[in-house]
């Protein structure tokens, strides 16, 4: 028993060492619970969405800010040349300053473009899926449907510019 108290006033006054202690066990724990979240998406080796199989590669550039950057269609097409690549689908993201859609008025909406194989390639579920084939159109998220009521599909148009004419028609509601 003296053995056991002598040592507890040693390690006691040992303020440093339980601090590295301390320190390192908190680590450990961070590090198996940050292992613990992302362990699904580093074993899967694809999204759950994506309906497709194979080996899939996304390719983007960013700028030292970390802002992404826009990669011409010229340095895309120099992949098809390469044996590997067997088809290249483009997306790019942006934004409208003003659009008109069901009688209201909506600043600044983000927007998706993405080239006429990206559906097939990835093998989209619904409501890309639905489409025989692709006509020029948009597709609404479910949170701009849902701020415009809902409203039905069947003639809705999206007006971009009023003078110019530029309208297309809504082809469908993306899932939640």
């Amino acid at each position: 028993m003296f053995s056991l108290i002598y040592g507890w006033r040693q390690w006691r006054g040992q303020r440093l060492q339980w601090l590295f202690i301390a320190l390192g066990l908190s680590l450990l724990s961070a590090m198996l619970l940050l292992l613990s979240q992302l362990y699904r998406q580093l074993v899967e080796p694809s999204p759950a969405w994506l309906g497709a199989s194979g080996p899939f590669v996304t390719v983007q550039r960013q700028d030292p800010r970390g802002r992404f950057q826009y990669i011409s269609n010229a340095e895309l097409n120099k992949l098809l040349q390469l044996p590997e690549v067997l088809d290249v689908g483009r997306v790019r993201f942006g934004s409208l300053p003003s659009v008109r859609i069901a009688g209201q008025r909506h600043e600044d909406l983000r927007v998706v473009y993405y080239s006429d194989n990206l559906p097939q390639l990835l093998k989209l579920p619904a409501p890309f899926s639905d489409q025989p084939q692709q006509k020029p159109g948009v597709y609404l998220s479910y949170w701009l449907w849902d701020l415009l009521d809902q409203p039905a599909l069947d003639g809705l148009m999206l007006v971009v510019n009023q003078a110019s004419g530029w309208q297309y028609p809504v082809l469908g509601v993306l899932p939640k």
